[in-house]
């Protein structure tokens, strides 16, 4: 299905005296409220489904496979996730159907149950490191799609053998009434926090991702309950097209950054004015690495770092920047990634005080002297945060900027010196009055400008 962890977003805006900021927490404390009823009314249907209709019925007679090992194939199907990102746009696939189908097939509805909701748990809680609230949001979704897929598979004509082909409609039926709930209530949510919504584009796509991890699951239960074995083949297909496909997915990325990279220093080389290369090495660098904001700070006079232009050209001075710890990151003279994930207790404060949920910091070196730092924040897609390689990218993006700017500030200088000359030549050097050169020079373009036209 189209993966969205978080069933619950919250909205975050900056203090400002507008009251903008509090109307923008009024809705994001409506839209909680709206959450947990939700959370509540699923949870609540789903154990009334559950204790008045559901039995343990075995399934088309395979052998029962106990709930620890969907557990596992419920958590594994979580972590492996794969995220399509257009610019803002970010379609993300998961592979929870297939161990939905699978348990349909070989788990009571109990073991469906608590094997999908043990797994989710352990996942969000230790490896995506939710918070309770979105915990317990996510797990009533969850048991309302494992109620719904158990009672819909049981209730539609059965009785077949797993080879027989309307068990397989039965189970895809099933799941793809469950995914219906999941999918319904994600957009629900994401709607009361004001997030753009597009149902038509979600549910198509999630038919597609559906259709194929069903499609995939029922061949492996044919497989296994035909020849164990046989699953193993399929297990070592699935996983190299798996490595296959990210492969692809990161030689794409990378290429797609070589060439913005490219256009960028095509662009700052033609830059003839460092305040032209600042401007563009800001913009192209929220381009490049997909970044919501960027700014550029330059070290003063007296050594510290001062804000030069925020993103979209806005002064962000309202915000406290915390300078000195910038300064610390880049003394190395390398780019810092703070990721979305940081464990690190200074990065993260320093990202609480940015206001950003990630950010990737870099000097800004024009020679061998650091003039400044280069800061971009905030990943457009939701689905992924700023890595290493971002973060090489944008040193290399620093680094030609820093050339750009350096000989654009050499040729300012040069044109300072040549107009330097050119007033020392035209006037006295103790008077500073125009002297005999200056006074020859003009009279000819007076008398140039006055020459009588010739008759024809």
């Amino acid at each position: 299905m189209v993966a969205a962890h978080d069933g619950e977003r919250t909205v975050e805006a900056p203090d400002d005296p507008s009251g903008a900021s509090a109307r923008s927490g009024l809705q994001g404390r409506h839209a909680l409220a709206r959450s947990v009823a939700l959370a509540v009314v699923l949870s609540a249907g789903a154990a009334a489904v559950a204790a008045t209709h559901l039995r343990w019925i075995p399934s088309s007679g395979t052998d029962q496979l106990p709930w620890w090992v969907f557990a596992a194939c419920f958590g594994l199907a979580e972590v492996l996730v794969f995220h399509i990102e257009v610019r803002r746009e970010a379609v993300s696939f998961s592979l929870s159907e297939i161990p939905l189908t699978l348990a349909l097939f070989f788990a009571s509805p109990f073991g469906l149950v608590a094997g999908r909701l043990v797994g989710e748990a352990l996942l969000l809680a230790l490896y995506e490191r939710q918070q309770v609230r979105k915990i317990l949001i996510n797990l009533s979704v969850f048991f309302a799609e494992c109620v719904t897929a158990v009672t819909v598979f049981h209730a539609l004509p059965g009785g077949h053998a797993l080879s027989h082909p309307a068990t397989w409609a039965s189970a895809a039926v099933a799941v793809v009434a469950a995914d219906a709930v999941g999918l319904t209530s994600v957009i629900m949510v994401m709607r009361w926090h004001g997030a753009p919504v597009e149902p038509a584009r979600m549910a198509l796509t999630n038919a597609v991702t559906a259709i194929t991890n069903i499609g995939l699951a029922i061949l492996a239960a044919v497989l296994y309950d035909t020849n164990p074995l046989a699953v193993v083949l399929l297990v070592v297909l699935t996983a190299i097209i798996v490595v296959a496909y990210r492969g692809y997915s990161s030689l794409s990325r990378r290429y797609a950054s070589l060439q913005l990279l490219y256009d960028f220093t095509r662009l700052v080389s033609g830059s003839k004015h460092p305040e032209i290369v600042l401007a563009s090495m800001m913009n192209e660098a929220k381009r490049l690495l997909r970044a919501d904001s960027a700014a550029i700070l330059t070290v003063a006079d007296g050594g510290d770092l001062s804000l030069w232009m925020g993103p979209d050209d806005e002064v962000a001075s309202q915000r406290a920047l915390p300078l000195a710890a910038l300064q610390e990151l880049v003394a190395a003279g390398r780019a810092v990634v703070i990721d979305r994930n940081e464990r690190d207790e200074a990065k993260r404060a320093l990202l609480t005080i940015l206001g950003v949920a990630d950010c990737i910091v870099a000097p800004l070196v024009e020679g061998s002297q650091t003039v400044g730092v280069l800061l971009v924040a905030d990943r457009e897609t939701a689905v992924s945060t700023f890595d290493s390689e971002d973060g090489r990218i944008f040193e290399t993006l620093a680094n030609h900027a820093g050339v750009a700017l350096e000989n654009g500030r050499l040729i300012d200088r040069l044109h300072d010196q040549a107009r330097q000359r050119e007033y020392e030549a035209l006037h006295d050097p103790l008077t500073e009055l125009p002297n005999r050169a200056n006074f020859l020079a003009r009279l000819s373009a007076a008398s140039s400008r006055r020459a009588p036209r010739r008759a024809p």
